[in-house]
């Protein structure tokens, strides 16, 4: 009885060591963590994997700023930018090998010198396709600048869309070029520009130079924005 019994605390007692939702207090670690403008629910921790799972909203608000509960002792040391934020740039800019962003937490050793270091991958649940969003942003390209940039903002921008054409169709003609990255990739993204789609372009660079003086409409991917190009010499 006694063997037995003792046998049950020890598994108890290894239960209790290997519970992946403790938080052990000598390594640095994050107790807790949400998003400001995101809902409590649509935030997990998958300890085991230190992965935190986030499924944001179609439209970020301000970015991806997380708000965190680290153990004592425990700081943050990368993975943020100097505002505070995520990194958007992994979620938005054609990587095709899954990359994410971490959060990095630090804490010094109580027995050494040593310090414990923990990433976290920040992993974007897909919400949805992308989709055009109502935008006043004007879009012009001059013939002599020979440079055309665009931004268009969308929904859904933060699961790396690909976008290797894009169409311009003048509103007169019904015709216009086709801009062909055999399959490589257009688009890009900023964090200091959320929730939008980012074309630059020189030309004569992807047969920008064949965009003549008028006024276009931009679609990609299916999708047709609402925002017109006005093309001038």
């Amino acid at each position: 009885m006694k063997t037995k019994t003792a046998l049950l605390l020890l598994v108890l007692g290894l239960h209790s060591c290997n519970s992946p939702d403790e938080v052990p207090d000598d390594r640095a670690a994050i107790k807790s963590i949400s998003f400001e403008g995101v809902p409590a629910q649509n935030v997990t921790i998958d300890r085991a994997l230190s992965t935190i799972n986030i499924r944001i909203p179609t439209e970020l608000r301000g970015g991806l700023r997380p708000v965190l509960e680290l153990n004592e002792g425990a700081s943050v040391v990368g993975g943020l930018t100097a505002d505070g934020l995520v990194n958007l740039g992994p979620y938005c800019s054609c990587y095709i090998n899954g990359a994410q962003s971490q959060i990095v937490v630090d804490k010094e050793s109580s027995n050494s010198s040593l310090k414990y270091r923990r990433s976290y991958a920040v992993k974007i649940v897909n919400q949805g396709p992308l989709k055009a969003l109502d935008s006043t942003i004007p879009l012009t390209f001059s013939r002599k600048t020979n440079r055309l940039v665009m931004h268009l903002p969308v929904e859904n921008l933060y699961t790396n869309p690909r976008i290797s054409q894009l169409k311009f169709t003048n509103v007169e003609t019904g015709v216009g070029p086709l801009l062909d990255a055999d399959g490589n990739c257009l688009n890009s993204c900023s964090n200091s520009a959320i929730n939008q789609l980012i074309f630059n372009f020189s030309a004569p660079t992807m047969s920008v130079q064949y965009l003549m003086p008028g006024t276009y409409t931009v679609s990609a991917n299916g999708i047709e924005f609402p925002q017109k190009l006005v093309v001038t010499e």
